[in-house]
């Protein structure tokens, strides 16, 4: 019997230890959308949609007519305008985010009583 009690409770601390890694892996969300916006996640391509987590190493590609908005995990905005290409670089407590294409506004929010965390913003683009 102890040794059924000992499995479930390390399954149970692996399920714990998972699911955490899941939280912090999602650093941010899509919270708005106007016209056709595309998200490369690896090698998956797909319509985003508002409510759509997005990470480290994502491609985020509105087209003609489009825009989008993206929230990072520490209240940071990214605002893309149409026929723009970014890719979430670094999330964290240094964001990077790469422009391929296009152009970007971003908001960026620091001091926040409830945040504790230092951050540093970059974005790269082509020369």
């Amino acid at each position: 019997m102890k040794s059924g009690s000992n499995s479930r409770r390390n399954m149970l601390m692996l399920t714990i230890i998972l699911l955490g890694f899941r939280a912090v892996a999602i650093e941010g969300e899509i919270v708005y959308t106007d016209g056709e916006v595309l998200i490369l996640q690896g090698s998956n391509e797909t319509d985003a949609f508002i409510g759509m987590e997005v990470g480290e190493g994502d491609t985020v590609e509105t087209l003609e007519n489009a825009l989008a908005v993206i929230r990072l995990a520490g209240g940071t905005e990214i605002k893309m305008r149409e026929s723009t290409i970014l890719t979430l670089d670094s999330l964290g407590e240094q964001v990077s985010v790469n422009l391929t294409r296009g152009g970007v506004f971003s908001r960026v929010y620091r001091g926040r009583p409830w945040i504790a965390m230092k951050c540093e913003h970059r974005v790269l683009w082509p020369e």
